[in-house]
């Protein structure tokens, strides 16, 4: 809702007034004020390197993963057909449906 930010070298610059709706990434709520420095990085992470994400359970894991796929599908431009998450959770295959746009 605050609008979408580009990172130009190390410093991010805003780039529009509203968030980019149409590829999903608006629907996420908002978690910048909750996930640390390295939770960030993860999902801001070089766009065309993989990312390995792990940790304890309760620790973000799934959060990061949402938000790296939604980041991705943005930042490269990457389309949602295109993409490949596996959940064992209809629960959680529905959040994503509804959240990042991304469909069986």
């Amino acid at each position: 809702p605050q609008g979408s930010y580009a990172k130009k070298g190390s410093e991010w610059q805003k780039i529009s007034n509203s968030a980019n709706a149409s590829r999903g990434y608006s629907r996420l709520p908002p978690i910048l004020s909750i996930i640390t420095p390295e939770q960030f990085k993860l999902i801001t992470e070089d766009a065309a390197a993989p990312v390995f994400i792990q940790g304890i359970a309760g620790s973000g894991k799934t959060v990061v993963a949402l938000h790296r796929l939604a980041w991705l599908l943005l930042e490269r431009e990457l389309q949602a057909n295109r993409a490949l998450m596996l959940v064992k959770s209809s629960l959680l295959k529905g959040y994503l449906e509804n959240s990042v746009g991304v469909i069986d």
